[in-house]
């Protein structure tokens, strides 16, 4: 006999004690300081506990490239690093390409565009 689906409530506390709480992210940078922009992703991405290889900010672009050795899963880390961008990226900038890279071998590129996420 098929089980029943838990109510809204219960699958809503259920994500909740699953889902690992992310800090809050701290001020983001002037939007017209790329420099400062790309020292506060480099931070936050720190603190998320994910290596940053190469990061590189272009006008509408951002190409960030990750070593992860914390997380189970690639997605999990890409989403803590997309949160980072929306939060202290330029608000000009719309593609982010979340790169996962395991002892110098590209594995994964992550295209996220900002715009479907806002």
């Amino acid at each position: 006999m098929p089980t029943a689906c838990p109510s809204p409530a219960a699958w809503k506390a259920a994500r909740r004690a699953i889902l690992p709480i992310l800090p809050p992210l701290s001020d983001a940078p002037p939007d017209n300081d790329p420099i400062a922009a790309e020292k506060k992703i480099r931070e936050d991405v720190a603190g998320q506990s994910i290596g940053l290889v190469a990061l590189s900010l272009e006008p509408s672009t951002i190409w960030l490239y990750f070593d992860n050795r914390k997380y189970h899963s690639e997605a999990e880390a890409a989403g803590r690093i997309a949160r980072v961008l929306m939060a202290d990226a330029p608000s000009k900038v719309e593609i982010f390409h979340i790169v996962s890279v395991y002892e110098g071998v590209f594995l994964r590129d992550f295209q996220v565009s900002r715009s479907a996420w806002e």
